[in-house]
């Protein structure tokens, strides 16, 4: 029994890359979760530059907010536009663990919060506007939105920066002469990690036109093992991936997914508990069969001697008295003679 037969295999897109000719680039190799913008031709390249310091700013909604410090640690942040439920319920904002938090405002028909009326409240806090600023116009209500990070902030320094033509991003580096790179968990460019040829450092990577490759995604199916009439394996089982954890949805459909192969195995360890009994069993009863076959066999195989000597015994006794009597017989008609004479 397989994982594809127990339910917890599942298909998966397998990528791969083609790298241009004359490239730095000698391999590269993808993870199971990549970034939004890592899809089906997808022409990836990488290039090294120094950079100065680049501040995170985050946009939603039509509100764009900046952290004022420059730097990487600037990604650190998040905002989340929360629905209060209740009507006459004023803006407020706040910073709890990197997360600023936006409670719009709300009345009986609905959120009435707008973008032009977060940025003044942001640029007006005392605390906030000494951390961010904001900038943005809108005279329609927003709606709530989930927590969305800040991005772009870069430290002084080296970076690589992964690009499609469209979206870009600059990821730091430590190592300029370092042969391999890796995108890490970046939401837009993350899974990818790559190998340069021999000679070739980060710092070779400068020619864009070349510095590249291009993304293709198939489909990996799952299957179960197959086996013809007599039980012999035809072909392997294949499970490119297991069970999917990504979502609450699909953690909780795993869980059922789980618990069914469970109760499989240990259905069919039950069955084979049963089929070992049933072997056992038999087993004794050849084995007391043996048994009994071979008593029987040294009966006919040892001799009694003690009874066989008495047998002997006697039939040598009745062998000698059956010659006396006849040797006497003998002797009869030898006297009559002898008196007659």
């Amino acid at each position: 029994m397989d994982a594809h037969s127990l339910g917890v295999a599942r298909s998966v897109k397998e990528l791969t890359g083609e790298i241009a000719t004359g490239s730095s680039i000698g391999s590269v190799t993808f993870a199971n979760e990549v970034g939004q913008y890592v899809v089906d031709e997808a022409d990836l390249t990488f290039k090294y530059e120094e950079v100065e310091a680049q501040k995170a700013s985050v946009t939603i909604q039509g509100v764009t907010i900046e952290v004022n410090a420059a730097g990487a640690d600037g990604n650190k942040y998040s905002v989340v536009f929360v629905d209060p439920g209740d009507a006459d319920q004023e803006l407020s904002v706040s910073l709890e663990e990197n997360t600023l938090t936006v409670i719009l405002a709300k009345g009986d028909s609905g959120i009435t919060s707008t973008a032009t009326e977060i940025v003044n409240k942001i640029n007006n806090d005392d605390t906030l506007k000494t951390i961010f600023t904001a900038s943005g116009t809108g005279s329609t209500s927003v709606n709530a939105a989930g927590p969305t990070s800040f991005s772009g902030g870069v430290d002084a320094g080296d970076v690589i920066e992964v690009s499609d033509g469209t979206n870009s991003k600059k990821i730091a580096i430590t190592d300029k002469t370092a042969t391999s790179f890796s995108t890490g968990d970046d939401a837009d460019f993350g899974g990818i990690t790559i190998t340069l040829t021999e000679g070739k450092t980060l710092e070779n990577l400068t020619d864009t036109t070349k510095e590249k490759f291009a993304i293709s995604v198939t489909d990996v199916e799952a299957q179960a093992a197959q086996f013809d009439s007599e039980g012999n394996l035809i072909s392997e089982a294949v499970a490119p991936a297991g069970i999917d954890i990504s979502s609450q949805e699909a953690a909780n459909e795993a869980i059922t997914i789980i618990n069914d192969a469970i109760e499989t195995v240990s259905t069919e360890r039950s069955k084979l508990g049963a089929y070992q009994n049933r072997l056992e069993h038999t087993i004794n009863n050849l084995g007391t069969s043996a048994e009994n076959l071979t008593a029987a066999e040294s009966r006919i195989r040892d001799v009694d001697m003690a009874k066989e000597m008495m047998e002997f015994t006697k039939n040598n006794i009745i062998s000698q008295a059956a010659t006396a009597m006849l040797a006497q017989a003998n002797m009869m008609p030898q006297l009559v003679l002898q008196l007659l004479q």
